[in-house]
């Protein structure tokens, strides 16, 4: 599994900067990213339970999308860079490629796998260039 997590961790984590990406956004290139590498994923939507350890409190991020990557050995590594934008930057929070264990009892991921559409070509360097997105939101901004 150390291998899947660190092939993972090195495709997918230049995209954590794209901070104006949410869940949604954010999956979509990591989808199309891990895809064109010929890695084996599934894009799932659902939710993530949070137990704060501080407090008493559950707190829920619905929905939620993420994806999961298996192992050979049939553990499973989750690609998450964009639970923390909801659940605050606490070291209790998962970010980028982990394995769930590392956090059970505090975090529970409940969902199913679900289609999605690659991003072709333009649409991923719209998407992941922040130089262009600020130029066509400049663009976008006489037309509101």
């Amino acid at each position: 599994m150390l291998d899947l997590k660190i092939l993972a961790t090195e495709l997918t984590r230049q995209y954590d900067k794209l901070t104006y990406l949410e869940c949604d956004g954010l999956t979509r290139v990591l989808h199309t990213v891990l895809t064109d590498a010929n890695v084996g994923h599934m894009v799932c939507l659902g939710k993530v339970s949070y137990q704060q350890p501080e407090f008493a409190l559950t707190l829920v991020v619905e929905p939620h999308l993420w994806i999961e990557l298996e192992g050979s050995d049939g553990d499973c590594v989750i690609v998450d860079y964009r639970l923390r934008m909801w659940l605050g930057e606490a070291a209790t929070v998962p970010h980028g490629v982990f394995d769930p264990v590392e956090y059970s009892g505090m975090i529970e991921y409940a969902g199913k796998p679900i289609y999605l559409s690659l991003l072709d070509k333009s649409v991923f360097q719209v998407m992941t260039d922040p130089t262009l997105n600020l130029e066509i939101a400049e663009l976008l901004k006489d037309y509101n």
